[in-house]
């Protein structure tokens, strides 16, 4: 579970009041409906009694020696009082159906109102996200009060939710830092030993990994020429054989075909195989000045790059994490082999990291078409980049709440490797 921090996109305005206000509207129908069956009903006995009066008028006029012998043939007998002897007369006035309202209004009200607090809660807990504590509302935000104002029959469900959410967010603070400096501990002590156990670089690449690079450039390069005049050559194709079948658009076909024509005769005129191995040597050169690159290595079929990933915010370094990029022929991946992410953290807004590898969102259909083209810096940038980035202000704000400090984690590495250095001394 996480603090909203004055989140609240998943419980909207948008999200929550225009159903609220649906149910309501069928509410007020289903409230009037009933008020009106009731007022219809109360001026149907009105109209009833008003006949029954005039039936107890007359015989309450007569003597009682008169009700006596007609008493045993009356249709409301039972009706008569025995101390009396008499009819009683019943209320007979009609009403307007807005006098009748007014008499029930406060009731009507009360009724609404119950039935407002109630969708409220229930769209509530529908639109929440599961990310989120139940009772994590601020009442700072003027919404959030409104919102809260408005669940008013549930305020002690939400003053137990709060009590509960104020326990399970503050454990011990002491614990708290046990576990934060234990957890940076053993990725410092993991770190340390995958550099111990993997072969050791001169600088940051190896003469076979440039190589592989030059090479993957190079063919690429001659792929994605060789397509491309492939398909000059099927258009070229086509728009003759338009030509000699329809002679009323020589001329729109002749103006393609010479676009064609000096299309395939730039592509003819392109860069040479020197050229491009130069260029390839010097994005090589690019590539290991990189932001946060520190290792580089060719594997089978792929060029792997090694990006520790440390972002500056508000005077502070904070550590996102390590990740492996791995660059083949025609595709790529992004593998984080390392978290910075906090043990006690209170949100994941910039965490962007998945089961399948790092999230790049609408950059992904741009890197796979530098892939395709051969484009292998271009594709590093723009991945090194989103790498080093969040989406936007807020989320940035966010980064203290989810990630660690950078020295905390470069601390623990000095602890670990002084002590060591003191065991194998």
């Amino acid at each position: 579970m996480y603090k909203r921090h004055g989140y609240y996109a998943d419980v909207g305005v948008s999200d929550v009041f225009p159903n609220v206000l649906f149910g309501m509207i069928i509410t007020v129908i289903i409230v009037g409906f009933c008020v009106l069956c009731a007022w219809g009903s109360h001026n149907d006995t009105a109209e009833t009694n008003s006949e029954f009066n005039e039936y107890a008028s007359a015989f309450n006029e007569l003597s009682p020696e008169e009700r006596a012998v007609v008493r045993p043939f009356m249709s409301h007998e039972d009706e008569i009082d025995e101390e009396t002897g008499l009819l009683p007369i019943k209320e007979c006035d009609k009403v307007g159906f807005f006098a009748y309202l007014r008499r029930y209004l406060p009731f009507i009200i009360g009724l609404l109102l119950l039935v407002y607090s109630i969708l409220v809660f229930i769209f509530y807990l529908k639109e929440k996200s599961s990310d989120y504590h139940f009772a994590d509302i601020s009442l700072r935000k003027p919404y959030g009060f409104f919102l809260l104002v408005s669940m008013f029959v549930f305020w002690p469900v939400f003053l137990i939710g709060r009590i509960h959410m104020f326990i399970k967010s503050h454990p011990g603070a002491k614990a708290d830092k046990q576990a934060l400096n234990e957890q940076a501990y053993k990725e410092a002590r993991k770190e340390l030993l995958a550099e111990a156990t993997k072969p050791k670089l001169k600088g940051l690449a190896n003469h076979k990994a440039e190589n592989a690079y030059v090479r993957y450039i190079v063919n690429g390069r001659e792929r994605a020429r060789t397509a491309q005049i492939r398909e000059v050559d099927k258009k070229l194709s086509l728009v003759q054989q338009d030509l000699t079948r329809s002679a009323n658009y020589i001329r729109e076909y002749q103006q393609r075909k010479s676009a064609l024509l000096a299309e395939r005769k730039r592509l003819d005129g392109a860069e040479s195989i020197d050229q491009c191995r130069e260029r390839a040597h010097q994005e090589w050169a690019t590539i290991r000045e990189m932001r946060g690159v520190t290792g580089l290595r060719a594997e089978k079929r792929c060029l792997a790059i090694k990006v520790d990933v440390r972002v500056p915010y508000e005077n502070e370094l904070y550590d996102f994490g390590d990740y492996l990029i791995k660059l083949y022929p025609d595709k790529y991946s992004c593998k984080r082999l390392r978290s910075g992410k906090r043990i006690d953290a209170t949100s994941s807004a910039p965490d962007y990291n998945e089961s399948g590898g790092f999230c790049f969102g609408s950059r992904r259909s741009i890197i796979e078409d530098y892939i395709r083209e051969a484009q292998y810096l271009e594709a590093l940038t723009l991945m090194i980049d989103s790498l080093h980035s969040v989406n936007d202000s807020w989320a940035e704000q966010e980064i203290p709440n989810c990630f660690r400090r950078a020295k905390e984690f470069e601390r623990a590495k000095r602890r670990l490797r002084r002590k060591l250095a003191n065991q194998v001394s």
